[in-house]
């Protein structure tokens, strides 16, 4: 279908790469042509994507709040690879001793024994959300409910179950994170969001600690009306950004403030298994790839107040090859070249892949920006994807189908 969901794509290029297992479709295998380029606007993620990241990189930093800004949605490009080149002016966290060289198999033990487990993620770091996806499907056996602080309330109520789209949230419209959301669906979790809603809203003039504390209040709060207050042993995943893992309270905006594990604590008298992803870096930090180097650390020193996480699982720094993250080869991802049609010398190029059926409103499985010169190649699973290049304008020229078979 097309990226309207109206017709079949069309335009393909004919190239084998027998010795990767790649296959590129010929034309004849697609039965009709796209509307020609440029007829269509880019996506609003993508739209987005172009406003708020910079033009040219060549004397850009990471100033103000929109350097800010850039720096967490680069990832939503593809750009992890950028972050690291840019955020070096940004305090760096503590290299903490490891404890533990299994992480994943220890912390599902732990969960096991815990009704409600909280693990938080840097929204710049795509790899915390896949460490949350497979600690979710080796937990799928026992818990049941995943509750996100990405999910908008009105877009899960009434969203098709099976796609995972664009409107599902801030932040999960960023590829590994909709990877994350498939894999947990299809391991049979039920979404909960439990974030601040319109009617619990501040007022507007309130000052940003009682902004915060507003917040922590209602994500608190809703997820008991979501979930326990009618089922009060199921048991529970929450996916958090940074401090809303502490189930301690903390000093924060000149006071004490309890955010949302803490609260969520004291309200059920459940105590959740709480990990933090976002307070050490692992102090042997040589290994290949994330995968390899994900470690159990002593994490105490670097947490405000002793006990505030009951894990602390600590990364090691980011290698890149060819400008993406080392990890996704590890992971079994396929490198796969953009397609000469797909690129421009002149502008920045933002390029998506899909399943050929999904439309535009489904979170792509890989997405990459390239400027102009620049060379990467997607990052794909096995499959039958769709490619389609967007530039500020408008598409740039007709999709490519590409097939990877291992």
């Amino acid at each position: 279908m097309s990226s309207d969901g109206k017709g079949i794509p069309g335009l393909v290029a004919t190239l084998a790469a027998v010795a990767l297992g790649l296959l590129w479709l010929s034309p004849q295998q697609i039965s009709a042509a796209e509307d020609a380029a440029g007829t269509e606007l880019p996506p609003t993620p993508v739209q987005t994507l172009f406003k708020r990241l910079p033009v040219e990189l060549d004397g850009w930093t990471a100033e103000g709040s929109e350097g800010a800004i850039a720096l967490q949605m680069f990832p939503f490009a593809g750009r992890e690879d950028l972050v690291a080149r840019f955020k070096t002016n940004r305090a760096s966290r503590p290299s903490c001793a490891p404890t533990d060289d299994a992480p994943l198999e220890t912390i599902a033990q732990h969960a096991r024994q815990a009704q409600i487990v909280i693990i938080n993620e840097a929204h710049h770091q795509p790899f915390h959300r896949y460490v949350i996806q497979q600690l979710g499907v080796e937990l799928a056996d026992e818990f049941s409910v995943f509750a996100a602080e990405t999910f908008d309330h009105l877009a899960l109520e009434t969203r098709t179950i099976g796609q995972i789209t664009d409107a599902l949230g801030s932040y999960s419209d960023e590829p590994i994170f909709g990877r994350e959301l498939r894999a947990l669906e299809n391991a049979g979790y039920r979404f909960v969001a439990y974030e601040i809603r319109e009617h619990q809203l501040p007022a507007e003039d309130a000052a940003r600690v009682d902004r915060v504390i507003a917040r922590e209040e209602a994500q608190a709060e809703n997820l008991i009306a979501e979930v326990l207050r009618e089922h009060p042993a199921q048991r529970i995943l929450v996916h958090v950004g940074y401090s809303h893992a502490l189930e301690k309270s903390v000093h924060n905006f000149g006071q004490e403030i309890e955010w949302f594990a803490a609260r969520l604590k004291r309200k059920t008298g459940i105590d959740p298994l709480t990990i933090s992803q976002t307070h050490c870096v692992a102090e042997d930090s040589t290994a290949e790839n994330a995968l390899d180097g994900l470690r159990i650390v002593d994490g105490e020193a670097a947490l405000q107040r002793p006990g505030a996480v009951d894990i602390v699982l600590a990364h090691p720094t980011l290698r890149f090859e060819r400008n993406r993250p080392a990890w996704r080869y590890a992971i079994g991802d396929m490198p796969v070249e953009v397609p000469e049609s797909l690129q421009s010398a002149e502008e920045r190029v933002i390029i998506e892949a899909r399943k050929p059926e999904q439309d535009l409103s489904e979170v792509p499985v890989d997405r990459l920006l390239l400027y102009p010169g620049e060379a990467a190649p997607l990052m794909l699973p096995a499959g039958e994807w769709q490619m389609t290049a967007w530039t500020e304008q408008g598409k740039l020229n007709q999709a490519v189908h590409v097939v990877f078979q291992p």
